[in-house]
């Protein structure tokens, strides 16, 4: 007997859940954006980031749906010694969120050996977030690149893009349409564990 239509669907479903899709556009092995990506990206802003990570240290670039900041973007990174301490030591004290305000610079020049130069906090930089260091972050890797192209109607499954070490691995929600959400998990060891939230209106940052 055939599959009725529904049970396609839902099984449909189930694929998309059990083998998350990969965003529309990814770093070359080489950690090196792929043609077309970034490189158009010349105009300087303050590209607010979230950071986390234990053994090793991503930022997540915190997209809006305009202009120069309708990107999703991850980066393997390292701080300077003083802000990676100081990092640490708010991971230690419970932290949630921890956070980085750039100095203004193009997405463009994103690339391995790339330095950011800017601000971490303690919670979001924009809502209430305290200052913990002046931070020099240096590029690794560019992880994951996609542009927020606001599609329409989005899956019945939002796809989802898993990148991590060992057993340090994270999973990033593709934002696929407008309105939508955005959201990093944990899903190393254990049950997953939020790292960022933000609702439909993206930009808008859940919690310190």
């Amino acid at each position: 007997m055939q599959p009725a239509p529904k049970n396609l669907a839902l099984l449909a479903s189930l694929a998309l859940y059990l083998f998350p899709a990969a965003p529309r556009a990814l770093a070359g092995p080489d950690g090196v954006p792929l043609p077309g990506e970034l490189a158009g990206q010349t105009q300087r802003a303050g590209h607010g980031m979230v950071v986390f990570g234990k053994d090793t240290i991503y930022l997540y670039h915190l997209p809006m749906w305009h202009g120069v900041h309708a990107w999703q973007i991850v980066l393997e990174a390292t701080l300077d010694d003083a802000a990676l301490a100081a990092y640490a030591q708010d991971r230690a004290a419970g932290s949630a969120l921890n956070s980085f305000s750039p100095t203004p610079f193009a997405l463009a020049t994103l690339k391995p050996g790339a330095k950011i130069h800017g601000q971490l906090f303690h919670g979001h930089f924009e809502q209430g977030g305290t200052p913990l260091a002046p931070a020099t972050v240096t590029v690794k890797a560019i992880v994951m690149t996609v542009p927020l192209a606001g599609l329409g109607a989005g899956t019945a499954v939002a796809p989802a893009f898993r990148f991590g070490h060992g057993e340090e691995q994270y999973s990033a929600h593709v934002v696929t349409h407008r309105p939508d959400f955005d959201e990093v998990l944990a899903v190393g060891a254990g049950e997953p564990a939020t790292v960022y939230f933000s609702a439909t209106d993206l930009g808008d940052l859940g919690g310190n």
